[in-house]
C-alpha cells in the first residue's frame, strides 16, 4: 500500500478491506479496515 497521510507520503504492507456503496452517480467509501500481514 502507498499513498499520502496528512500530505506526507507513506507506504507499507498489509491487508485491506474496503466497503463501498453507490450513491446516485458516485461510489462512497463507507468503511475501511487495515491489518498487518502475518509473520
Amino acid at each position: 500500500m502507498k499513498g499520502y497521510i496528512n500530505g506526507n507520503y507513506a507506504s507499507g504492507h498489509g491487508r485491506a478491506t474496503n466497503i463501498f456503496v453507490r450513491d446516485a452517480d458516485k461510489w462512497l467509501l463507507i468503511h475501511e479496515h487495515l491489518s498487518p500481514l502475518p509473520n
